[in-house]
């Protein structure tokens, strides 16, 4: 369902005074009044997550799937109730850098609806492929790459048996659950079948965006940046620059209608442009593609731009990376508060190859160093401080 900001704030009011009526209620009689409780938080939940306050959805989201998870208990016919509970909580440990926490409850999620599917695989066999792709991103970000993989081959298979059904209801998740999978492979360095599921992922986002650009192109840049890399990693350079470049001329169009949204994936997918285009275009053209994005989107993507570019380049000496972080910080001006940290943790990185000659410089042209420079005053050569 979309709804504008507005719109979640007044459906999180709603759903808060509802769980403020049933909690009383459910005290005093928790048979009848436990499963409003249970569905009132977790609407408030869901509409916090929807506003991106993701730590603040957790408490109603982990006290929902408890109250869930003892209705479950006592009768079956709640498990229907549990089983987006666990998602909801999955997603949030996953969005808050919990990743053990993710896969945990993602796996509980997909039991539920495994044992929901058995018994009416019409209704919930959709609910069963969305947790399992849900389960291979969470896997991923944990870095638990068979998990991710094997989730993610089985919910590729559920969505293509679906697909065969209803193509219009089930490609878009198809070709996202073959994207998810291409990743997995990625991670896992299975190439080869990596490759195969990124063609296909793109194949199918081709189809739909042609009908539906506004939807499903960002899809198909995905999938054609993770297929770049397979096709590069498996001896094939040429194809891997074909697909890249696509993957780069769909992000510029994206970022010109949604910078702060395609920024970040457009900084990426140049930066794997960059990595395959090595040895077949020269580095001159390399920068000059960075140079000539960032001056058609503006001061912000040029200066996260440059600093990508500079990523690229570590082996450069630490008065010419300065001077190119000084020009980004300076062209950034309002930047958003992703681009901020984007710059924060570039600066942090610089500095700890040569903390002294980076305050030097710093101080030199920036004058007083920021609080959020870590670490305190250090040498050249002095390692940075232990964190706990």
């Amino acid at each position: 369902m979309e709804l504008g900001a507005g719109r979640w704030e007044e459906a999180r009011r709603a759903a808060e005074e509802s769980a403020s009526v049933y909690r009383p209620l459910a005290a005093a009689g928790p048979a009848e009044h436990l499963p409003g409780l249970a569905q009132s938080l977790s609407g408030v939940a869901y509409a916090l997550l929807q506003t991106g306050r993701r730590e603040e959805a957790r408490p109603a989201a982990e006290e929902s799937a408890g109250l869930y998870r003892q209705l479950a208990e006592a009768s079956p016919a709640y498990l229907p109730g549990l089983a987006p509970a666990l998602n909801n909580l999955s997603n949030i440990w996953r969005m808050t850098g919990r990743g053990e926490q993710a896969v945990r409850v993602g796996q509980e999620c997909v039991g539920v609806y495994r044992q929901l599917a058995e018994t009416d695989p019409a209704v919930y066999l959709p609910g069963l492929a969305t947790a399992l792709d849900n389960l291979s991103g969470v896997g991923q970000q944990a870095g638990q790459w068979e998990e991710a993989r094997r989730a993610s081959e089985e919910s590729a298979g559920l969505y293509r048996q679906l697909a065969e059904a209803d193509p219009a209801a089930y490609r878009p998740g198809l070709a996202l659950s073959l994207n998810n999978l291409a990743n997995a492979l990625v991670g896992a360095e299975a190439w080869l079948e990596a490759g195969r599921a990124a063609g296909e992922s793109a194949g199918v986002y081709r189809t739909l965006a042609e009908a539906d650009p506004a939807a499903f192109l960002p899809g198909l840049a995905t999938a054609l940046d993770a297929w770049s890399i397979a096709q590069y990693e498996t001896g094939r350079p040429q194809d891997a620059l074909l697909s890249s470049q696509e993957a780069v001329d769909i992000y510029r169009r994206l970022a010109q209608s949604n910078l702060d949204l395609f920024l970040p994936a457009l900084a990426d997918a140049l930066g794997n442009f960059a990595t395959v285009a090595d040895g077949l275009r020269s580095p001159a053209d390399i920068d000059a593609l960075y140079d000539s994005l960032g001056a058609a989107l503006g001061a912000e993507a040029e200066a996260v731009l440059l600093l990508k570019r500079d990523e690229r380049r570590p082996d450069r000496g630490i008065e010419p990376r300065f001077a190119d972080l000084a020009r980004a910080l300076a062209l950034a001006g309002d930047a958003s508060a992703e681009t901020q940290q984007r710059f924060q943790r570039a600066a942090n990185q610089l500095r700890d190859a040569a903390p002294g000659t980076f305050d030097r410089l710093w101080r030199a042209r920036l004058g007083e160093l920021p609080e959020w420079l870590a670490g305190g005053e250090r040498k050249d050569g002095e390692p940075p401080p232990a964190t706990d």
